[in-house]
């Protein structure tokens, strides 16, 4: 019996050229810090009775691969998983290179190699992005969390050789800077953004396997943790108006840019179009610390799904895969 550490786990990702062909030579390796399958048959016990009072048997219903995982934010690796959940993506540049990222109704499909080194190999076929958070605040390093759902798995594939995970180094808080409706105060001490897109998959009678996950609900929402300088926040969310004094039925929005900067070649920069705050919460804190806001926040729908949200990214390679 050979046993080995636990801390070798790695995930390959290879993008497909259309939904049902695998592609088994992956450009991109991830490091993780945490790794959450789903169950991948889906299983029910039968209701009935038996006269020996035992319980029922099991029965397969579903097939239904997919995981959670979560990394550090790599900026060699930022443009690969926006451009996988959000699906359009222009590159322009010639190193440094910027990848413009926006909401398309489609987005594409990947194949995905989970490896435990010597132990075993999962690959998961026709994998789509649907969500991804990012949490960053003072004194951390922004960490990622990404759900993905596939059609297919295969256990026991054949475990790629290439690429080498990344080891550029991930962004940190001091990095960020916290942008509303274009003014940035530096006051801003943790953020939380979650971009889904609330899908589901679609399944009838053609088997155990899903037809397609089909993209659902866009939708962008988080908080912001910031110190309180006046009452601006607090009367946005009471009275619709940074001046007001009385309730009105006005939705206050503003524009909201959440962006990493490593250099001037190499940042992320998260603009949505239209954030409103529906609360604002600001606990009394007995140990005398300054006081902070808490303020949820939500993205307003746009003439387009486009307009809703753009991601850029700048970085030294020529394409999100590369």
């Amino acid at each position: 019996m050979t046993l080995v550490a636990g801390n070798k786990r790695t995930l390959y990702w290879g993008l497909q050229s259309a939904k049902g062909t695998p592609n088994t030579t992956p450009t991109k390796a991830f490091r993780v810090s945490d790794f959450t399958p789903n169950s991948v048959r889906q299983t029910l016990t039968l209701a009935e009775t038996d006269a020996s009072t035992q319980e029922p048997s099991d029965v397969v219903v579903g097939y239904q691969p997919g995981f959670t995982f979560k990394c550090y934010l790599r900026p060699t690796q930022a443009a690969f998983l926006f451009k996988g959940l959000l699906g359009t993506n222009a590159d322009t540049g010639a190193g440094p290179y910027t990848h413009t990222q926006s909401a398309s109704i489609t987005t594409p499909y990947y194949t995905m190699f989970e490896v435990e080194p010597t132990v075993w190999c999962n690959r998961y076929d026709d994998c789509r992005i649907t969500q991804i958070q990012l949490d960053g605040q003072v004194g951390g390093v922004i960490e990622a969390t990404v759900t993905v759902e596939a059609i297919a798995f295969n256990g026991g594939a054949t475990a790629p050789g290439s690429p080498v995970a990344a080891s550029d180094l991930p962004y940190v808080y001091p990095e960020i800077t916290v942008t509303r409706n274009a003014v940035n105060k530096g006051t801003c001490s943790q953020f939380s953004i979650v971009i889904s897109r609330n899908g589901a998959r679609a399944q009838g009678d053609n088997g155990f396997s899903s037809i397609d996950y089909v993209n659902g609900l866009f939708s962008i929402r988080g908080q912001l943790t910031k110190y309180a300088e006046d009452d601006v926040d607090r009367r946005q969310v009471d009275t619709g108006s940074g001046t007001g004094t009385v309730p009105t039925t006005a939705i206050y929005s503003e524009t909201l840019a959440i962006k990493a900067t490593r250099d001037a070649n190499t940042s992320i920069n998260i603009a949505v179009a239209a954030a409103s705050y529906p609360t604002n919460v600001a606990a009394v804190d007995t140990s005398g610390n300054p006081l902070a806001e808490v303020l949820g926040f939500r993205s307003l729908p746009q003439s387009t799904l486009a307009g809703n949200v753009t991601v850029t990214v700048k970085d030294a390679l020529a394409t999100p895969e590369s």
